[in-house]
């Protein structure tokens, strides 16, 4: 830092201050302080992670073949010594980039888009706030291309106020996310959502389109139509409750949470009470949400006190939520594993 020295304001003393206190004098202070990347998502996802970086193959591939990185976060093996380099260089950032939009996997990108407060946010703060998550696909499922996307809706649990908004997906987020965005300026609620007439084509959209299928969830949620858990709570579950999955036998033994039921929804109305006969309460859960909610009505109707995971058994896988291993919770995963690009496969 610079400081005055005598009377004479023109004279300057430059010194550096130690850990320890102490001031050291000197003429010029070069501050080569280098740079280090932010690791830490990294490390949350399981990538190998060196000493200078996110470690990458030729390809800019990581440990996860799927997920790519480029420029200052990386390390890759230098060109002539072959030991971990840093590539936090501009130029071989520059070329890393355009080769990976040049090359096969251009245009199969994740988009990830956020309005307004995230639901990380919305849990630091006092409001009386909901939110739900939905898998709609980026156009109608029967036509071709069609992707699976991952929403979060914010909300004002008492009036469905419009709060804010993530979304993900391979087609069809930015206009979507763009939606959102002018549904929060103009205060518009989670029922508002349910009447907007949005563009309709099967090439485009469905005829409810994911804006109205949020509304829908969300709005079920305000008028009490619906009560939802989300899949962090379900490490605090205690015996007292019984986990119901009403997808297919197929789908149930190949993976599903441990401690849970079948009880295929189609086969709700005759095996409700010879299954379900200890138990105070029901969480019921589908793979996407949307068989649980139709499982929820009939139930909630015979008089059972019912809720449904939020976003079902994809949220917990795609939410990476990681659930004790011990006898005080049966709410953790089976061994059997799906890959991540199963769950992401195209809808045919």
């Amino acid at each position: 830092m610079a400081e005055e020295a005598g009377d004479n304001p023109d004279i300057r003393s430059l010194h550096v201050i130690t850990a320890q206190g102490n001031k050291v004098a000197a003429d010029l202070v070069i501050m080569a302080v280098g740079m280090q990347p932010r690791k830490g998502l990294a490390f949350a996802v399981g990538l190998n992670v060196g000493k200078l970086g996110v470690s990458i193959n030729e390809h800019l591939q990581t440990y996860d073949p799927e997920i790519y990185a480029v420029g200052d976060m990386t390390e890759n093996a230098d060109l002539v010594t072959n030991r971990p380099a840093s590539g936090a260089l501009a130029g071989p950032a520059s070329r890393q980039g355009v080769w990976l939009q040049t090359t096969s996997v251009a245009g199969t990108f994740m988009t990830i888009a956020s309005t307004g407060i995230s639901v990380h946010t919305a849990k630091t703060l006092t409001f009386n706030i909901e939110w739900v998550t939905i898998h709609p696909p980026s156009h109608a499922a029967y036509y071709p291309g069609s992707w699976l996307m991952t929403w979060r809706v914010v909300f004002d649990r008492e009036i469905g106020l419009v709060l804010g908004a993530q979304v993900t997906g391979i087609e069809g987020v930015d206009e979507r996310i763009d939606a959102l965005a002018t549904c929060i300026q103009a205060a518009m609620t989670m029922h508002d959502l349910e009447h907007l007439e949005l563009s309709l084509t099967p090439r485009y959209s469905s005829t409810k389109g994911p804006v109205n299928v949020a509304g829908f969830a969300g709005g079920n949620v305000v008028d009490g139509d619906k009560r939802i858990l989300h899949s962090e709570d379900l490490a605090s579950l205690t015996d007292d409750w019984e986990l119901v999955d009403v997808r297919s036998e197929e789908d149930f033994f190949g993976v599903h949470l441990r401690g849970a039921i079948n009880v295929p929804l189609e086969h709700l109305h005759g095996s409700a009470k010879a299954l379900i006969v200890q138990a105070k309460c029901i969480l019921l859960y589908c793979e996407v949400g949307y068989r649980g909610y139709l499982a929820y009505r009939i139930l909630s109707q015979m008089g059972w006190d019912v809720y449904n995971l939020d976003g079902g058994y994809k949220s917990v896988v795609e939410g990476g939520v990681h659930l004790p291993h011990d006898k005080a919770t049966r709410r953790i995963h089976e061994c059997t594993k799906i890959s991540g690009g199963e769950l992401n496969s195209r809808i045919r």
